[in-house]
């Protein structure tokens, strides 16, 4: 890890302008374009240069003490990601009757509570299923499946490994042609408990459907409700780094990562060096992308990065297409890091997300090897 002052390269604010960018000729600026992002022009990477008059001011930052708080509006994200665990009485009353009665009878009772008008009570008898004797457990997630409630179907789709292997393919291809989004996403994130067979058939099954573009976005948005219709921001959890979605015309393009100074330079530095990446064969900067960046009064630099697709352990959950091109990528870029002393902290198959090249109309093309990009650099140190 840096330890003093004298660690960091002591630059002007005017060298630190002149070193990356003030002249950068289009085909180094090619290597930070994003497959179906806006371009990188001329305007969009002054932005960027502006910047860099903070440097020596995020330099200072990082030799003071950590900041205790990894984001600023903290109240909201601890309000935002605190389950509220109560459940209203009447749902208590009602699981409490099921545990009641015997064992072989809970599965009619369960029944019962999936045509329930209380949403509440159609979730609880979709938590109570593992209390059914377990041979009814199977049509319990049948019946589940068939429900013209979507609240049991998302839940279903929940249930998909307790269904008998050679079904869940099946099972999966309704999910997966359901007019809810939501409903296909989820289902898309359990694809992992099918068989390789299954896997490769669902594949070809959303590529037919058109879901090519869906097949490869991020789980970001998963669990939170950023909209496309006008702009917010959201706290995301994850351990290390803060991360807030935004959402309105920049959810999908942007996020912002809520970074110690320290961890910031590495990553910045690590961005930044167009030329050793091109020297190591590389035709495009594989590090998350740094789209602009600013100091904030907590001490911490508040980064917005590009979205990227999924991530490799995501992409090979659902196929194992590309498998070998992806992980020669993935060893080429850790190799580049040892060589230049850099320690990320967490180099698994997660934090590697691909970007997949799109058409003039934005559609995915599964028929090319993606590229691949090393993302959340909050624990990363330079020797």
């Amino acid at each position: 890890m840096r330890g003093g002052r004298d660690d960091f390269p002591q630059r002007s604010e005017q060298q630190n302008v002149e070193q990356f960018g003030a002249t950068l000729p289009p085909e180094i600026l090619s290597m930070y374009e994003i497959s179906g992002q806006d371009p990188i022009t001329r305007h969009s990477f002054d932005r960027y240069i502006k910047d860099k008059k903070q440097d020596q001011a995020i330099r200072d930052q990082a030799e003071k003490p950590i900041a205790v708080d990894i984001i600023e509006n903290k109240k909201e994200l601890k309000s935002f990601f605190t389950e509220d665990n109560s459940l209203p009485e009447e749902v208590k009353l009602w699981k409490g009757k099921v545990m009641e009665v015997p064992e072989k009878e809970r599965a009619a009772i369960i029944r019962k509570g999936f045509h329930n008008p209380d949403a509440n009570i159609q979730i609880a008898a979709d938590r109570m299923i593992i209390n059914a004797p377990e041979r009814e457990r199977v049509k319990l997630v049948e019946e589940e499946f068939n429900s013209s409630s979507l609240g049991l179907q998302k839940e279903a789709v929940g249930n998909i490994w307790w269904m008998p292997v050679g079904e869940r393919t099946q099972l999966m291809q309704r999910a997966l042609s359901s007019p809810d989004a939501t409903l296909r996403r989820m289902a898309m994130s359990e694809i992992t408990f099918l068989p390789i067979e299954g896997k490769e058939i669902l594949f070809q099954f959303m590529i037919e459907r058109g879901l090519a573009n869906e097949l490869v976005e991020p789980p970001l948005y998963d669990k939170a409700n950023v909209k496309k219709e006008g702009f917010e921001r959201r706290a995301f959890t994850k351990t290390g780094s803060g991360t807030t979605l935004i959402g309105g015309d920049l959810r999908g393009k942007t996020i912002i990562r809520h970074m110690q100074p320290r961890a910031f330079l590495t990553w910045q530095d690590t961005y930044e060096n167009y030329g050793l990446w091109s020297q190591e064969g590389f035709d495009y900067v594989p590090v998350e992308p740094i789209q602009s960046y600013k100091l904030n009064k907590n001490g911490l630099v508040d980064v917005h990065s590009g979205v990227l697709d999924l991530s490799i352990k995501q992409w090979l959950d659902r196929t194992h297409r590309f498998e070998s091109e992806l992980y020669n990528q993935q060893k080429k870029i850790i190799d580049v890091l040892k060589k230049k002393g850099i320690k990320h902290g967490h180099t698994h198959d997660n934090n590697f997300c691909l970007r997949f090249f799109r058409d003039e109309n934005g559609n995915v093309d599964l028929n090319r090897v993606p590229r691949v990009y090393l993302i959340d650099f909050d624990e990363a140190v330079s020797n």
